[in-house]
């Protein structure tokens, strides 16, 4: 914004009552090397338990609860843990964790790729590992025959079920006590013609009878069977068929069974009839007490059913998806955080994980620094199918990580998320997914056709909240009304021959997409279903063969070819190509990348980060000719995302290396200091002297350039001169040379200064105003100005109807006119609030109307259901 005419203040006053000694800041700002790395490793979450693995398994017993991670047992009892180190391992959805006595079995678990069964003794807190080749024998790769699962029961029977691939046969076998190495085929299933096993001997459960419990599925052409099967110790069975899948199911003392399946709860008799049945209900997970009470988690609920009813006992974290019950003062639950215990009606929430993991996407945001989207998921593992995922967004602000939401889910792929209105938005598959109060919501479907798959490679919200999402053949338009249409990319010759298409947003809030070809890229504005091809030729009419935005969410175009070279374009004040020097004279090894150019943006202390291709950055530090090379990023990974937070620094996400930093947040202003030397900010011309009245006298000797300095917005020292004048009260400043145009400076008074007396200043006092060439401080009336208000992005309804009101209320009160108000920032709690801007105004000042810009921080209180400000 280029403002003329403005005439500011030449003499500030600031009144000095009391003198007292007191310190303050170190004289020179350093600008830091500035590196930070935040992944899975250095942003664990602290827990009295020390647990810093993922919580994969609980169970709770009488006397203490069990906790199962990738690489411990942890026993915890009156506010403690007791680790059992397993190593490094692999535990499986159907890992079980049974007890007998005093020695607990895990079973199955894998370690250096072999399977086994693990039984400690909890008193001696010793343990053994034995493989289960040692009871069975399979071979993945020679036999043909694969392990499936296994389990130990109360009479330390080993339990094993698995799969011929072969002959289609699956079998359920049996090791009796602990010294047999007979082994019993107890059951087996062989698909007949027309129909097959899915799955079968799968949740194996073993009853106080000695039966064995087990889920089965069953195809054929036409439908596809879900069952629970039994057999009892005498080998004869009893099969209970359903039409939906058993998600889980507990046995009850009189062999009766409650099954959870999709949207009910059925309590079925021994003989097979349904003795209750629960609908529209919502059961992540049902289990027996120590007294055959059964308890099921519903929710965010725990319930105990009681005379066939459900009965509520206890709020937990909606995340809970594992509950475990010893009886109803003794609970433990698992949670996608972490776990609970409930000890005697008492809850306690542990959170065991770290801030960032894999999958990182770093976003900006108006209220915090930056949002990062991230996920536990790790790429390659040798069990996907079955492993669940964790996805977290957290905030980063002042150093400090916060949880805003971490939703359990299946593995979901995700390239793209974008912000809006105070929430995360991705897109998985074939719809839009928004992460609110710790659950992952379908926003929108984009395509309903249950046949049809979209990768979406890139998304984003325009300034009027039309959300596009572009895929592999279209781009979705999604209205405010969640109406989606699909402009088809052939249509817009964005098909084809194409390398990429990625959607990005200007400064404006307007949206377009970048179509990458082979030897040339082109630029398409979005606007609702509109579309319209931007053409940005040089002046010799070629055309860019890259495009990206730079620091300043501007388009910067690259022109040439690798032989002869790139050169790096921006816009001018007409909207014509001009070289970006910033880019020229570098090496060539560099240059010949600039048709991979991402991305470039600003650290506070200067420096640019410069992104290249799938994982390469380059430094330029503030004051030099050259980019660096950072090779902070494993070649096999690739960069997701970037950057610049409120704080100074530039953040990049990663697949695998969670998120870098660079750049340093320069603390150029005193730690305590009044705002008392210009009380608006200022514009002024760039050789604008400054004159500082004080009260009384001053001492010479302490008047001079260290007391008395002028600092640039990164810290650097402007060289001025300052004198006493003969009233011995007022200081003059005067720039040795001219201040930057388009610059922020600050004079800073130190607490050093002192009067003849031999005093010092309570406070260091601060001033603060911004240098513009247009600015004339000749005393001419100023120009009219016209109101308008310029908001920050993504507010919400309730910040909108604040900001609209109280800037109304302050409007009305102000002894001036107001011209553009540039909104910063927007903060609404429950009863308080802070809003603050920048004000264009004209008032009246030694009998002439001047404008000036006026920064203004406003606290406000909600009284009697009314927002009013505070003085």
């Amino acid at each position: 914004m280029k403002i003329k005419k403005i005439i500011s203040l030449l003499v500030v006053y600031l009144y000095l009552f009391t003198f007292l000694p007191i310190g303050f800041l170190v004289e020179k700002v350093q600008a830091l090397e500035g590196y930070g790395k935040y992944d899975s490793d250095s942003t664990i979450i602290e827990n009295k338990y020390d647990i810093k693995e993922d919580i994969l398994k609980v169970k709770q017993y009488e006397d203490y609860s069990v906790v199962l991670t990738g690489q411990a047992l942890y026993f915890i009892q009156d506010g403690k843990a007791k680790k059992y180190d397993l190593g490094k391992v692999d535990i499986f959805p159907n890992t079980n964790i049974e007890r007998q006595g005093k020695y607990i079995y895990l079973s199955p678990y894998r370690k250096n790729s072999t399977y086994k069964i693990l039984t400690i003794d909890s008193e001696k807190f010793e343990g053994q590992s034995n493989s289960i080749s040692e009871y069975i024998s399979y071979d993945d790769n020679v036999n043909n025959i694969e392990f499936k699962e296994a389990i130990v029961d109360s009479n330390n029977n080993k339990w094993f079920s698995v799969h011929k691939s072969s002959e289609d046969l699956y079998e359920l076998l049996k090791v009796e006590g602990t010294s047999a190495t007979e082994v019993k085929a107890i059951a087996s299933l062989k698909g007949a013609e027309g129909t097959h096993y899915d799955d079968a001997f799968r949740d194996l459960k073993i009853d106080s009878s000695g039966s064995a419990w087990f889920k089965v599925t069953e195809s054929n052409s036409e439908v596809k069977k879900y069952m629970l099967a039994r057999i009892y110790k005498d080998g004869t069975d009893k099969t209970y068929t359903f039409g939906d899948e058993i998600s889980s199911y507990a046995i009850s003392n009189d062999g009766s069974v409650w099954i959870v399946s999709k949207d009910k709860l059925v309590h079925v008799e021994e003989n097979g009839n349904a003795i209750k049945e629960f609908k529209d209900v919502n059961i992540k997970d049902i289990t027996i007490d120590s007294k055959g009470n059964v308890w099921v988690l519903e929710e965010d609920k725990v319930k105990e059913i009681v005379n066939d009813e459900l009965k509520e006992k206890y709020t937990v974290l909606k995340s809970s998806n594992e509950i475990s019950v010893n009886d109803e003062g003794s609970i433990i639950l698992k949670n996608t955080r972490g776990f609970t215990l409930i000890n005697k009606g008492k809850i306690e929430h542990t959170y065991v994980n770290s801030y960032v993991n894999n999958s990182a996407l770093v976003l900006k945001d108006n209220v915090s620094d930056i949002r990062i989207i991230s996920s536990n998921y790790k790429n390659g593992s040798k069990d996907k199918d079955n492993t669940d995922d964790l996805i977290s967004e957290v905030t980063l602000k002042d150093g400090k990580f916060n949880i805003e939401n971490s939703v359990e889910t299946k593995p979901r792929s995700y390239i793209s998320a974008v912000f809006y209105n105070g929430e995360i938005y991705f897109a998985s598959d074939k719809s839009v997914y928004r992460l609110k109060d710790n659950l992952l919501e379908e926003y929108v479907k984009l395509v309903k056709d249950d046949d049809s798959y979209e990768q979406v490679t890139s998304m984003s919200f325009d300034k009027n909240g039309v959300l596009y999402v572009v895929s592999k053949e279209n781009i979705y338009v999604v209205d405010k009304n969640k109406k989606v249409e699909a402009i088809e990319l052939s249509a817009m010759n964005a098909y084809g021959n194409v390398k990429y298409n990625n959607l990005v947003k200007d400064n404006n809030g307007q949206v377009y997409l970048i179509t990458g070809y082979s030897t040339k890229v082109k630029l398409t504005s979005l606007d609702g279903t509109q579309y319209r091809t931007i053409n940005y030729k040089s002046q010799s009419g070629e055309e860019p063969v890259n495009i990206f935005l730079n620091e300043n969410d501007e388009f910067e175009f690259v022109y040439g070819d690798k032989t002869n070279g790139y050169r790096v374009y921006e816009l001018d004040e007409n909207l014509l190509p001009q070289e970006d020097k910033r880019f020229n004279n570098q090496g060539s090894g560099l240059m010949e990348t600039y048709n991979e150019i991402k991305g470039i943006e600003k650290t506070a202390d200067r420096k640019l980060i410069l992104w290249i291709g799938n994982n390469m950055l380059y430094m330029k530090e503030k004051d030099k000719d050259k980019f660096i090379g950072l090779y902070d990023i494993d070649g096999s990974d690739n960069i997701t995302s970037m950057v610049d937070g409120k704080d100074g620094k530039v953040y990049i996400g990663t697949y695998n290396s969670g998120v870098l930093s660079y750049g340093e947040k320069l603390n150029i202003l005193p730690k305590d200091y009044e705002n008392k030397l210009v009380e608006e900010k200022a514009v002024v011309g760039n050789h604008k002297e400054w004159t500082i009245k004080f009260n009384i006298a001053l001492d010479k000797n302490t008047i001079n350039e260290e007391n008395i300095t002028v600092v640039n917005s990164v810290g650097e020292k402007h060289d001025v001169k300052v004198t006493l004048e003969s009233d011995n009260t007022s200081i003059k400043i005067t720039p040795n040379n001219a201040y930057e145009n388009g610059e922020i400076y600050y004079i800073i008074v130190k607490e050093t200064i002192k009067s003849l007396s031999g005093k010092s200043l309570v406070k260091p006092a601060v001033g603060k105003f911004i240098v513009s060439t247009e600015t004339e401080d000749n005393g001419e009336s100023a120009e009219e100005v016209e109101f308008k208000v310029i908001e920050p992005e993504n507010l919400d309804v309730r910040q909108k109807s604040f900001m609209d009101f109280i800037i109304d209320s302050w409007r009305s009160s102000f002894k001036g006119k107001v011209g553009q108000v540039t909104v910063e920032n927007v903060n609404v709690g429950m009863d308080t609030a802070v809003i603050s801007f920048n004000a264009e105004v004209l008032v009246e000042k030694n009998d002439k109307t001047i404008k000036e810009i006026q920064t203004v921080t406003l606290n406000c209180k909600k009284i009697d259901g009314v927002w009013k400000i505070l003085e």
